[in-house]
């Protein structure tokens, strides 16, 4: 079979059976013996002192055991002393094939001290990635979480200058450490003084879950060309992103698909369990490039870990481990199964059909649908076996919303699908307004006559999209419709086809409403989408109109400052912990989720969002590719691929009919999230450093094919912004820079800068011109100004320095330099800029865009905590004093505030859709006083 899909990658000068060790070998262990895991290939077997457990290595042959926390091995080597001494072993080599699944804490690798409690490991792969210890320093390079290394330590210890205490990982050395002195920390006890080593150990709790598929301990220094030779880990390779980057989607409460597709036709296979030791297997032996294999019987509340794989030959190959949780499973019950519990009448085919056509006319299957007058209760039932809708129904007799709810109860519907209210007058029900997907009635067939007003129906129901369908398969009249209809103010011709007899009244868009379809609102990165939020300059202005899904368990730690939430078309899309979700942004009712290995990116100030909206979906970049999913189900519509092998989706925008973004190098981006280290609070250093293209492309929207593109200097990524017919950023011509082809740039970004604006259906420059702002050591950003074509620049290194450019040639218009930071920290010095029509703020002053007139010096500056600005077309957003969620008007500066509300530390607020939407993004603050949940606002009626 071709094997287009995985592909063995062997290490240099190895084969799996056995690595061809060099000369020297004091022992080797490789745990593929499940019945003595801990059997020595060469020399003596290892003592375990704690627990282990069995899981996946890196080939489907390749053994593996976790070392779990507080756990190691007493590893006897019995070598001889060496090196020049008498007593102690001071020249070996140890190899270790390890993964780590966290970069949140430490991991010990092995330690010389015969009592783990006597000292510190003596290596170790530190909270953060890089590999080392505070004696002989610690590597640049750092380890990613869930990737297999070979790491090998090749000490040397004493004064010549063949002495070294170096470390390498894959055959590459990443440490030239200090030297150490003869028979000091770093030597070994020989064999007549026990002849050990503690391998994982640490004193003091810095020894904590780890993988290890392979041990090698030599008697001698093996050297930098001995070592090139052992390679790396042999693992899986993925020809296709999606083998490497599967989607599982929740089915029901006890249900998921594992979905990928694959170059070559395959079976498929998916290994799973609650452990790492997986257990569980389901496979589709159909040969197929579009898999989709069904998990049953799930656990709830239960974290799972998966891998895929197929067949090859005699064999089989396997995906690297991923995993997911049905802890954050949003699926409705499955009502498809119920049974009814009314008796069986005339009446009976024209519910089922009735229901059917509903569903099928309107396209709508998930949210909330009213039933306006329940009638005798089953069009309650039929919509919700035959979808995935919240029925909910209100009636003005008593007694049939008694006998309904009883036997909603009897079938177990109740309370889980479907409630039913008892509201005596049915022309003021209790619901905001804009609520509703869909509102029907079931007198319509009942007894062929229509509930409640118009006007009410018209009042609740969503817009963008919701659906008044009103009729029957049989039994009611044109003119009943029609008239019920008309009395609300709206013109309906009632069909009269074999399904029946129909009204239907499709709701369309508020007036004045933006959709925040990009990080910062749109693709001119502003912070303001246009959207009036229903007119509100106050909190006082808007009332509660949901809460609810996802709460704080879903996502990630509010400090790491992921990607903001997008809308459009009355949908609205938020990211999790490697998941994404859809929500309705009316009534956030849940719409699909998926989860997605690799999906996350944090430190958003100093890089791009990984997701952007349009009214069919969501695109999401992941790595070398981008998905876009379908919003009303989430289902894979396209992938694109980036020009570029071997490198990673930057930027991305959807800008007219064309996705536009950006080629940046493996791991440039920042994904690391656990940990007082990654708040990526800091005002300069490496967590500061600022991801960068090296080349921008645009491809169809449609068909996926190649538009245009630029490669000339590094880009900034977040100085990317749109409007106008054109694309504008910030780039570095440095030569050095552009040698090393994008990635993460700290100080040596900010010499020889051009602003440069390219055509955006042809990707050619239209001009470029020689900047040298403040450097943006902390933060930088850029954005474009419609009203007055300009763009705005901002950088931040001990203050923050505003920079406008006329946006149709690149000359300058007016500057504000050394404006003082609010404060530096909780992000006072990383505030970004907004754009509101003909005005831009900056913490603290709103200035004139046309002239840089001030036109008030106290905007926002009662702001605590972390998270930026935003802005609807009336009024700056943002966390005010105490931490409350804060408005303020921009005409008369007047501040009103919410208290208990807690945003993320970066951006998951916004005015869209004429609303002010929050999903939950406050998850694991510290501070009190907050709601973990998501909201909904719009104004009062």
């Amino acid at each position: 079979m071709e094997k287009l899909i995985f592909t063995m990658l062997l290490a240099a000068g190895s084969a799996f059976a056995g690595l061809a060790y060099p000369s020297g070998l004091a022992g080797a262990w490789e745990f593929d013996n499940t019945n003595d895991l801990l059997h020595a290939e060469t020399g003596v077997d290892l003592e375990l002192i704690g627990t282990q457990q069995v899981v996946p290595g890196p080939l489907p042959e390749d053994g593996a055991i976790e070392i779990c926390p507080e756990s190691y091995f007493d590893c006897t080597h019995n070598m001889a002393p060496n090196g020049g001494s008498s007593d102690w072993v001071n020249d070996y080599t140890i190899l270790m094939d390890v993964r780590i699944p966290s970069l949140a804490v430490w991991h010990a690798l092995f330690q010389v001290s015969q009592s783990p409690t006597a000292n510190d490991a003596d290596i170790f792969i530190r909270n953060g990635g890089k590999v080392g210890v505070g004696a002989i320093g610690y590597s640049d390079w750092t380890a990613h979480p869930d990737i297999w290394y070979r790491v090998v330590v090749s000490m040397s210890l004493g004064t010549s200058e063949t002495n070294h205490a170096d470390i390498y990982v894959d055959g590459n050395r990443i440490l030239t450490g200090t030297k150490q002195s003869l028979d000091g920390r770093f030597a070994l006890y020989p064999a007549a003084r026990g002849g050990n080593i503690l391998l994982f150990a640490d004193n003091n709790g810095e020894d904590n879950a780890i993988d290890v598929a392979r041990v090698a301990i030599f008697n001698r220094s093996l050297s930098a060309e001995e070592i090139a030779e052992l390679g790396s880990v042999q693992t899986l390779g993925e020809a296709d992103i999606s083998t490497e980057v599967p989607r599982v989607q929740f089915l029901d409460s006890h249900s998921a698909a594992v979905k990928w597709e694959s170059a070559a036709a395959t079976d498929a296979i998916v290994e799973y369990g609650t452990t790492k030791s997986l257990g569980k297997r389901a496979t589709i032996p159909t040969v197929a490039t579009e898999h989709g294999v069904v998990l049953s019987k799930l656990q709830w509340r239960t974290k799972y870990w998966y891998r895929i794989g197929c067949s090859d030959g005699g064999s089989e190959v396997f995906s690297p481990i991923y995993w997911f949780d049905n802890a954050i499973n949003f699926s409705p019950m499955d009502a498809s199964g119920a049974v009814s519990p009314w008796v069986s009448d005339s009446l009976t085919t024209n519910y089922s059909e009735s229901a059917q056509h509903i569903l099928e006319a309107t396209g709508i299957d998930k949210g909330y649908v009213l039933v306006y007058g329940i009638g005798d209760g089953r069009l309650l039932f039929e919509l919700a076996r035959q979808s995935h809708l919240t029925v909910i129904g209100v009636d003005d007799n008593a007694a049939t919303v008694a006998s309904v709810r009883q036997k909603l109860l009897d079938c177990g519907l109740y309370g889980t699908r479907v409630k039913v209210r008892h509201e005596a007058d049915l022309t003021a029900l209790p619901y905001t307004k804009d609520f509703f997907n869909l509102v029907v009635c079931g007198r319509a067939i009942s007894d062929g006559t229509l509930a409640g007003l118009a006007a009410e129906a018209l009042r609740i129901v969503r817009p963008q999209g919701g659906h008044i369908f009103m009729g029957a398969n049989s039994g009611i009249s044109s003119s009943t419709i029609q008239d019920w209809f008309s009395n609300g103010g709206m013109s309906v011709v009632a069909s009269n086809d074999p399904n029946g007899i129909w009204g239907d009244y499709e709701r369309g868009a508020l007036d004045y409403v933006g959709w925040w379809t990009h990080e910062y609102g749109s693709p001119a990165n502003n912070a303001c989408a246009g959207d009036g939020m229903s007119g509100a300059t106050a909190t006082t202005d808007l009332q509660l109109q949901w809460l609810g899904r996802p709460g704080s368990d879903s996502g990630i730690d509010r400090n790491p400052r992921m990607p903001s939430p997008v809308s459009a078309n009355g949908r609205l899309y938020h990211q999790g912990y490697n998941r994404v979700m859809a929500m309705d942004s009316y009534n956030g009712a849940m719409l699909w989720s998926l989860e997605i290995p690799a999906l996350r990116r944090v430190n958003i100030p100093r890089d791009t969002s990984n997701m952007c909206a349009d009214d069919e979906g969501v695109y999401l970049a992941i790595k070398n590719e981008c998905w876009k999913l379908d919003g009303r189900n989430g289902d894979l519509l396209r992938r694109y691929a980036i020009p570029e092998s071997g490198q990673e989706w930057g930027a991305l925008f959807r800008y007219k009919d064309l996705l536009i973004g950006s080629v940046v190098p493996e791991r440039a981006h920042y994904l690391e999230f656990m940990g007082p280290a990654y708040w990526y609070d800091n005002k300069d250093g490496s967590l500061a450093d600022k991801v960068c293209s090296k080349s921008l492309f645009a491809l169809d929207a449609d068909t996926g094919d190649p538009a245009w593109g630029y490669t000339n200097g590094v880009i900034i990524e977040t100085t990317l912004c749109m409007g106008s017919n054109r694309v504008y950023f910030l780039e570095s011509r440095n030569a050095d820079n552009v040698a090393l082809g994008g990635g993460r740039y700290g100080p040596e970004l900010w010499t020889n800068l051009y602003l440069v604006a390219l055509d955006s259906d042809t990707g050619s420059v239209l001009w470029d011109q020689p900047v040298s702002p403040v450097p943006g050591i902390a933060v930088v950003s850029m954005m474009y100004a419609p009203a007055d074509d300009k763009v705005v620049l901002s950088t931040s290194k001990t203050d923050y320095n505003l920079y406008v450019y006329d946006a149709s040639n690149g000359s300058t218009d007016w500057q504000v330099t050394g404006q003082a930071w609010f404060s530096d920290n909780h992000s006072g010095h990383l505030q970004r800029p907004v754009v509101i029509g003909d005005k831009v703020f900056l913490i603290p002053k709103l200035f004139q865009l046309s002239d840089g007139t001030v036109l008030n010096s106290n905007m926002g500056n009662l702001r605590s905590g972390c998270p930026t600005y935003a802005a609807s077309t009336h009024a700056l957003i943002y966390r005010g004093t105490d931490r409350k969620m804060a408005i303020q008007d921009l005409s008369t500066g007047v501040l009103t505030e919410w208290d208990y509300l807690r945003p993320s530390c970066w951006l998951n607020f916004s005015a869209a859709g004429g609303m002010f939407l929050m999903p939950e993004g406050g998850g694991g603050c510290s501070c009190n006083g907050w709601i973990n949940t998501s909201l909904g606002f719009s104004g009062k009626e």
